[in-house]
Order: C-alpha cells, then sequence, then structure tokens
C-alpha cells in the first residue's frame, strides 16, 4: 500500500461554548481552521496563491502565532514533548488552528496533535492565547496511544478571558478524526 505525503488541509467545524458567569450567554458559530502535517511541511511553505506561510495573504499562517513565538515550530514541540517524558511521538505533528485572514489573527486555541511514527496518537498539546496576549500549552498524555473521540481534561491555570477568574477544570472534549489528504 502506497502511503501518500501528509498536505495542509482546511478543515470546517462548529465552536460551542456556554457560560454561566457574569451572564447566562450561549453561542455556536462555524469555523474553517488549517491542519498542517508539520515533519511533512518542514520550512516549505503552501503550494497555493491565495494562502501563504509567514507573509501577507487572503489566508496566511505564521510560525510565530505558535509555540514560543521565536522559535522553529518543530524543534519548539519536539523539545517540550522531551522535557514531559514523551520521546516516542516522532510520527506526524499536525497543528490544527485558526490562520490570519487579511492579516489579522484571532486565534483563542490550537491543537497540537502528536502522533507515533505507526500513526498512533500518543500527545495532544492545547495552545490557549488569552485576551491578554499570554499564551499557555496543557498537554494531554494518557502514557501511551490515545483512543480517538476519548474526553480529557487538564487544570485550568490562567484567564483566557479579562474579569473571569481561574476556576476548576477544562474539559476537552475532543472528538478527532485521522487527517487524510486526497491525492
Amino acid at each position: 500500500m502506497q502511503r501518500l505525503t501528509p498536505r495542509p488541509l482546511i478543515s470546517t467545524g462548529q465552536v460551542r461554548h456556554s457560560r454561566l458567569r457574569p451572564a447566562d450567554n450561549t453561542f455556536s458559530y462555524g469555523v474553517f481552521t488549517l491542519m498542517l502535517p508539520l515533519r511533512a511541511l518542514g520550512d516549505a511553505g503552501f503550494d497555493n496563491r491565495l494562502c501563504s506561510r509567514n507573509r501577507f495573504n487572503l489566508i496566511a499562517f505564521h510560525d510565530r502565532d505558535h509555540g514560543d513565538g521565536h522559535s522553529a515550530l518543530l524543534p519548539w514541540i519536539d523539545s517540550l514533548l522531551q522535557s514531559e517524558g514523551i520521546r516516542d511521538a516522532d510520527g506526524e505533528i499536525w497543528l490544527q488552528t485558526f490562520p490570519r485572514v487579511l492579516g489579522y489573527v484571532f486565534n483563542p486555541v490550537s491543537f497540537w496533535f502528536c502522533h507515533r511514527r505507526n500513526g498512533e496518537l500518543r500527545a495532544i498539546v492545547c495552545e490557549v492565547n488569552n485576551t491578554f496576549g499570554e499564551r499557555h500549552c496543557y498537554l494531554l498524555d494518557t502514557g501511551d496511544a490515545m483512543p480517538w473521540g476519548m474526553t480529557m481534561s487538564a487544570k485550568k491555570s490562567f484567564s483566557c478571558i479579562a474579569l473571569l477568574r481561574c476556576r476548576g477544570p477544562v474539559p476537552l472534549p475532543l472528538h478527532a478524526h485521522h487527517a487524510t489528504s486526497r491525492e
């Protein structure tokens, strides 16, 4: 069986959110994200005239919007995983993120799906940005391969929205599917 080289993808979905404080508020809206196979891409850009890497375009992805904002993305995520004792996420790293649109970026959360070489999902890093310009990463790790569709949670460690305090765990119902590309 011939393996296809992973390629950048556009993913569509729904964001649903409910809040009880300071006022009851529930909303849902459609979104699109980029799904980027970082190992396959390396430092290369995108072969698309409407979507660019590290330069202005209708849709753009900028490396500095992720990780520590300075380092190359693959060494940064590999170092983060190594520092947490994860040494077997040696396969593709898929970054699911909101792109810049006409130079503007609103990216409250990005997901780094870290796979083993055999394709098993090994860990997920949830990169959260708040309205204060701060960034925090939550590592989701079961210690082994992670089954698709499992719900995990992480202890909330900073406030995402001004005027709201940190309280309780953040449930992360990750109903992810294997990213595939068609040629």
